[in-house]
């Protein structure tokens, strides 16, 4: 994959660093998963597989995580059994999801911050954008 690389408003530029190396061997990455830094570039959101195998799911399983970058910690958004398939971060860091509890049929849009304050916003539906509130 890629190395990540940012840019923030004042032109300051991250090193180039594998994104594998930043969060660790523990989960799965593919062209369909997204990652974000938080507006003070010290944090990276993103949606990654993950070993879980929740009971009555078909399918690989993913989660949302916030990474401390600093600290090479990774928080989980989440409890596991949701499935985290899509996730936006807008330029405030206001973290929106959709995910899939079990029976796993119907999606639901979840927001969150950076503290991990969750809150369901949509009952059904999936891939936000940054223009729910």
């Amino acid at each position: 994959m890629d190395k990540e690389r940012k840019a923030l408003n004042d032109g300051l530029m991250f090193p180039a660093l594998w994104v594998a190396d930043m969060i660790g061997k523990d989960f799965s990455i593919s062209s369909s998963n997204r990652f974000f830094y938080s507006k003070d570039g010290k944090k990276l959101i993103f949606n990654a597989g993950n070993s879980d195998a929740p009971d009555g799911s078909t399918g690989p399983s993913e989660a949302a995580y916030i990474l401390d970058i600093s600290s090479k910690k990774v928080e989980r958004l989440l409890p596991k059994g949701v499935n985290v398939p899509y996730i936006f971060v807008t330029a405030d860091d206001r973290i929106f999801y959709s995910g899939r509890e079990k029976p796993y049929i119907q999606s639901k849009i979840y927001f969150s911050d950076l503290k991990g304050n969750i809150k369901t916003i949509v009952d059904k539906g999936s891939n936000p954008t940054g223009a729910l509130k």
